[in-house]
């Protein structure tokens, strides 16, 4: 007969036990085309690229993730997902450098059922664990809109949460569609040659290919960059020659560039954009404003300020109301205000309609 303690012992295990046997092994293909076989849902995560927050926005919290990448941390703590999971902006950071190289010990020592890595390095990124046995998922980097899908839908699988990556998938396609009927018929000459800018030094500009170029698109611009390669570092000249009619600066914290700084400058304010004061610095949400959850929120965002006679105005409800379905977040007028950065956009053109309440 079991004494009291055996069974105290027992009852602790059960919960563990009945994970246990609700996992299931499971073949997964990751974006490299390689077939992964996974016991799931997965119990311990390492999610080492930027895009942590597609994994924590499918399984609804960090509970499941074991470590991550300084960057990918980074990114959470700075934007309002690390006030929805501020276990996530402690997660520990398992690579060598900060970013995208593995510290293979420290990976080991967290026993992973699965660790997510990138493959736009090369095999250095994951070979070193693949030769450990450990089970590897590499995923690309944003090449596209087709890539914040391909993302949602590997982590759902892995989560065992695929209804509600499709459900998250299913609201991107539908704010997409509203997009395009808004504005595919618009031909080229109606529609403002946007110039967004990753930096300012070295000034690198965001091209052809890249989801950025296909947002721009949806809220009825053109990227005068288009035809360059997808980070391309460019000279002045070139943005002389392009003369944009808008120009998009980087939200990302570390650049510190705001509008101003444009308006304020002699080698600058000879650009159609700047005389105009059609400047503006790109809003920083949960991460940086794209990807399944945030590029709606783009799309609408630049198209009022790109088409403001002919957009309702109707962002900062679409950006609640994401936030709310999402994340259970209630976003307040002034939390919203210093996701659009409406202070460094005060001078900007037009920009007035998107802090109106």
């Amino acid at each position: 007969m079991p004494t009291p303690s055996s069974l105290r012992r027992l009852l602790a295990l059960l919960p563990l036990l009945a994970s246990l046997g609700a996992q299931a092994e499971t073949a997964v293909t990751d974006q490299r085309g390689v077939t992964v076989p996974l016991a799931l849902p997965a119990q311990r995560v390492v999610f080492i690229p930027p895009v942590m927050w597609t994994y924590l926005t499918v399984d609804q919290g960090s509970q499941h993730l074991v470590g991550t990448s300084a960057f990918a941390r980074r990114v959470i703590q700075q934007g309002l997902l690390g006030e929805r999971y501020p276990a996530a902006a402690e997660l520990p950071d398992v690579t060598s450098n900060g970013f995208f190289a593995p510290n293979v010990e420290a990976i080991l020592a967290l026993h992973p059922d699965v660790i997510f890595q990138t493959s736009q390095i090369g095999a250095d990124a994951y070979a070193p664990l693949e030769q450990l046995g450990l089970p590897v998922l590499a995923i690309t980097g944003a090449h596209g809109e087709a890539d914040f899908i391909r993302w949602t839908r590997l982590a759902g699988t892995v989560a065992g949460r695929d209804t509600a990556a499709q459900a998250l998938v299913d609201r991107f396609e539908r704010e997409r569609a509203r997009q395009e009927a808004r504005w595919a018929a618009l031909p080229d000459a109606a529609r403002p040659r946007v110039l967004q800018l990753m930096s300012i030094e070295p000034l690198r500009a965001l091209a052809g290919g890249s989801a950025i170029d296909q947002a721009i698109r949806h809220a009825g611009g053109r990227n005068v960059a288009a035809g360059l390669s997808r980070f391309g570092t460019i000279a002045f000249e070139q943005v002389l020659a392009w003369d944009p009619d808008v120009i998009l600066l980087s939200g990302w914290p570390e650049e510190k560039t705001v509008p101003a700084d444009l308006f304020a400058s002699a080698q600058w304010s000879v650009l159609r954009a700047v005389r105009e004061k059609r400047v503006y610095k790109v809003p920083l949400g949960g991460q940086r404003f794209d990807g399944i959850v945030e590029a709606p929120l783009y799309w609408q965002w630049l198209a009022e300020l790109l088409h403001p006679e002919r957009s309702e105005p109707r962002f900062r409800d679409l950006f609640r109301s994401i936030y709310r379905d999402t994340y259970q977040l209630e976003l307040s007028d002034e939390r919203i205000d210093t996701a659009i950065y409406a202070q460094a956009n005060r001078e900007s053109a037009g920009f007035g309609r998107l802090v109106e309440r």
